[in-house]
């Protein structure tokens, strides 16, 4: 009996996975639909796009004709890429802050996978996971085992101890000497490293590891036991250990901090990404223009289901700071792309670029229903807004036929 149980479910969950496949040889039209280009700021009227396996082979506005290929009427509908996010923790994502500390690794790899799913389910096609073990759910992905976005996984982030990323609890310090490696440092979702041998050591792991960039804390948060939000966190030495080793890997280092001296720490050795930085002063960003630091979106939820529901409402919000729609779609698509290219060699999508409808790109599409060059709050309603989700010219929802 249990062994048909379990045959059964092995069934279900095959044709699960299969429903949301698509013939891989066969070419998808879309014509009657009006896309959004990253070079123009008004939309292409009444353009036709042709997908042919996992990459846009077509983007006219000319009449198409493809032999075999399966036809889906856009029906005037807006065309946008799949959404993107620089900063997403897919393994914190929904992870009650409860279990962060007294759950195991069983519970935040399960949670995993479901956030996974509905990350795409909103329309985000690509993330940039910086902190947490996705290693595994990363490559299910990308093996069709299990459905979510692709994803840059920057592995277990580095602290000091005492850092944003120490989680130990109040009764496990002092620790002996050298004893940072907790139960969370064990199963690579945060580590602690103090000095520049164990911050070499540690950032070499992580790329052991497959990171695709690597994170550190150079600066005080919110989020753990003991992390106050203006002290800057690493030495100039151990920053500049870090960013050795990155560069050895011709990556970038995305830095975690808030303050303008923890900023500042961190782009003068070498760091590439910002990540946060509500506290800075006007010295600071012209520092940051200096060292063309650009501008990406990302939402950072963490530990609460119903503050991912609300991923795409960043969007909206951008308005607020006069962004207008298209410059906020163009952020949340092609120049977050621009910020995923930093992986270099250690990029694990290189066949075509990602966030734009080019020939050649990445067939990762929306189709939504209205224009969200005028209305950016649709991006905010995925599940009612959102007509069709593909990635990798997979079809994962479709409310066309």
């Amino acid at each position: 009996m249990l062994r048909r149980a379990l045959i059964t479910s092995a069934l279900v969950l095959a044709a699960a996975a299969a429903g949301a496949q698509d013939d891989p040889v066969r070419p998808i039209v879309i014509p009657s639909v009006n896309v959004v280009d990253r070079l123009n700021k008004a939309l292409i009227q009444n353009a036709s796009v042709v997908t042919n396996g996992n990459l846009i082979a077509q983007n006219t506005t000319e009449e198409v004709a493809v032999a075999g290929g399966r036809v889906i009427d856009g029906g005037g509908r807006t065309m946008i890429p799949g959404l993107t996010d620089s900063h997403w923790h897919m393994s914190l994502a929904e992870l009650p802050q409860t279990a962060a500390l007294f759950g195991d690794s069983f519970e935040v790899g399960a949670r995993t996978v479901i956030a996974a799913e509905r990350t795409l389910m909103r329309g985000f096609t690509t993330v940039r996971d910086l902190g947490g073990n996705s290693f595994a759910v990363h490559k299910m992905i990308d093996r069709g085992e299990t459905h979510g976005p692709r994803m840059l996984v920057s592995g277990p982030p580095l602290s000091q101890t005492g850092g944003h990323y120490d989680y130990r609890l109040p009764f496990e310090v002092p620790a002996p000497a050298g004893d940072t490696l907790d139960y969370w440092g064990r199963n690579g979702l945060v580590v602690i490293a103090d000095g520049v041998p164990l911050v070499q050591q540690r950032a070499r792991e992580v790329f052991r590891m497959g990171a695709a960039q690597l994170k550190i804390a150079v600066g005080g948060g919110v989020a753990s036991v003991f992390d106050p939000l203006d002290v800057r966190q690493y030495s100039i030495e151990e920053i500049k250990a870090a960013v050795d080793v990155v560069e050895s890997y011709n990556i970038g280092v995305a830095a975690h901090v808030y303050s303008d001296e923890a900023v500042q720490m961190a782009v003068k050795p070498g760091g590439k990404s910002i990540d946060h930085g509500f506290l800075l002063g006007c010295e600071t960003l012209g520092l940051m223009k200096e060292n063309c630091v650009n501008i990406a979106l990302f939402s950072n939820a963490l530990f609460d289901k119903e503050t991912t529901d609300r991923q795409g409402k960043l969007l909206t919000k951008l308005e607020h700071l006069g962004f207008t729609p298209f410059e906020s779609l163009k952020m949340a698509t092609s120049d977050n792309a621009e910020l995923f290219a930093l992986a270099g060699p250690r990029h694990p999508y290189q066949e075509g670029p990602l966030g734009q409808l080019t020939v050649g790109a990445y067939a990762d599409l929306i189709l939504v229903d209205g224009n969200p060059l005028e209305d950016l709050s649709l991006i905010a309603n995925p599940w009612d807004k959102f007509d069709l989700i593909m990635k990798d010219g997979v079809i994962y929802k479709s409310e066309m036929d």
